[in-house]
C-alpha cells in the first residue's frame, strides 16, 4: 500500500462514506450507557456507583458522557449531510421525519398508555385532567413537560415521566443554527473559513465568560458543553479531508483536561477526549465487524427513562443490576419495531418528499 493511499484511508473524509464505520454501534452502546446511569437515581442503588463517574474522577456520569458524544457525533453527521447534499428543503425534511415521528409517538404513548395505567387518578379524572393534555401540547412543541397527573408519584424520582426528552429541543436548535449558518455563508467565497471561525468561537468563547448569561448558562455543564461538543463535530467534518482519525486527538483533549485548573475547560476537554476517543473506536477493523441490523440507538433513548420509571413503578424492590438488565432489555424491545414501523417508514417518506 502506498504511503498516499495509506493516508488517504486515515481522513475523516474516508471513514465518513457508508460501510467504513460502525458509528450505529457506538449511538446504540450510548443510548444504553444513559439507561445505564440513569438507573442510580432512578432504582435502589445504595452501595453502589456509576462507573463511568468513578473511571473520571467525578468529571461526569454515564448519562451526561453519552449525551455529550450524541452530539459530537450529530455534529459529525448532520454536518457532513448537508456539505454532500447543500440542499436546503431536503436537510429540513430529512431532519424533521427523523426526529419528530418516534419523538411524538413516544410522548402520546406515555401520556396516552402509561399515565392511564399507572396514575393514581380514575381514568375519568385523568383524562380530564388539564395537565395530562398540557404534558402532551409542551412537549410536542418542545416545551418539554416532565409531569402527567398521579403518575410515578410514588417512585424515587417522583413525577418524572420521561426526562430524557429535555435534550431534544437542543438538538433541533443545533441543526437550526447549523443551518442558519451555511445560508448565511453560502454566497461568499470564505465560506468553510467563516464556518470555521464561528464553530471555534463557540468552543472558545465560554471558556473566556464572553457570552455567559446571554447565549448560555456556563455554570449549567448539563447544557453549555452540548454546543461544543456539536461544534466539535461540525468542525471536524468541515475539515474531513484533512483531519486524520487517530489517537493524537483524544491524547491532546485528555492532557489538556488534566494540565487545566478551569473546571469549565476541564470538562470541555473530558468530554472532547471521550468524544474522539469513541470516534477513533467506530472506525477500528474490530468493532467496523460488529455488526447491527437497524439504527435502534434513538428509539433505546426515547423509551429508557420511560421504561425505568415503569419498571421500578411495577417492581420497586429488583436488585440494581437486574433493574438494569431489564431495563435494557425492555428499551432494546421496543425500540426494534418503533424503527421497523415508525422511524425507517418516515425516514423513507422524507426522502420521498423531499426529492418532489
Amino acid at each position: 500500500m502506498s504511503q498516499a493511499h495509506h493516508k488517504k484511508t486515515q481522513v475523516l473524509s474516508y471513514f465518513l462514506k457508508k460501510g467504513n464505520n460502525n458509528f450505529d454501534l457506538l449511538r446504540l452502546l450510548a443510548a444504553i450507557m444513559v439507561i445505564y446511569a440513569h438507573s442510580f437515581p432512578l432504582a435502589y442503588s445504595e452501595g453502589y456507583k456509576d462507573v463511568i463517574l468513578s473511571l473520571s474522577k467525578g468529571l461526569s456520569d454515564g448519562g451526561a458522557l453519552a449525551v455529550k458524544f450524541f452530539f459530537f457525533l450529530s455534529g459529525l453527521l448532520v454536518t457532513n449531510s448537508l456539505l454532500n447534499n447543500p440542499d436546503i428543503k431536503r436537510f429540513v425534511i430529512a431532519r424533521f421525519f427523523r426526529i419528530y415521528p418516534a419523538f411524538i409517538f413516544v410522548v402520546l404513548f406515555g401520556a396516552l398508555v402509561i399515565g392511564p395505567w399507572v396514575t393514581t387518578l380514575s381514568s375519568t379524572d385523568y383524562f380530564n385532567h388539564e395537565g395530562t393534555w398540557a404534558y402532551i401540547w409542551h412537549t410536542i412543541r418542545l416545551k418539554i413537560a416532565f409531569f402527567l397527573p398521579g403518575v410515578f408519584e410514588d417512585n424515587i424520582y417522583q413525577n418524572s415521566v420521561n426526562g430524557s426528552l429535555w435534550t431534544i429541543p437542543f438538538e433541533i436548535a443545533a441543526y437550526t443554527l447549523l443551518l442558519a449558518s451555511y445560508i448565511f455563508t453560502l454566497f461568499s467565497k470564505n465560506q468553510t473559513r467563516i464556518l470555521t471561525l464561528c464553530l471555534l468561537a463557540i468552543i472558545i468563547l465560554p471558556v473566556f465568560n464572553i457570552g455567559n448569561g446571554l447565549f448560555f448558562d456556563k455554570d449549567n455543564l448539563s447544557t453549555s458543553l452540548l454546543a461544543p461538543c456539536f461544534a466539535l463535530g461540525a468542525l471536524f467534518t468541515l475539515h474531513k479531508d484533512e483531519i486524520e482519525v487517530s489517537l493524537k486527538y483524544p491524547l491532546a483533549f485528555l492532557a489538556v483536561s488534566y494540565l487545566t485548573h478551569d473546571l469549565y475547560l476541564k470538562h470541555m476537554m473530558f468530554f472532547f477526549f471521550c468524544s474522539t476517543a469513541f470516534l477513533y473506536l467506530g472506525t477500528t477493523k474490530t468493532f467496523q465487524k460488529i455488526k447491527i441490523e437497524h439504527d435502534i440507538s434513538y428509539g433505546v433513548y426515547l423509551w429508557g427513562f420511560l421504561v425505568q420509571q415503569t419498571v421500578f413503578h411495577l417492581m420497586p424492590n429488583l436488585h440494581l443490576f437486574v433493574n438494569q438488565i431489564f431495563c435494557i432489555a425492555i428499551s432494546i424491545a421496543l425500540a426494534i419495531p418503533t424503527f421497523i414501523l415508525l422511524e425507517k417508514p418516515a425516514i423513507n417518506l422524507g426522502r420521498k418528499l423531499a426529492n418532489k
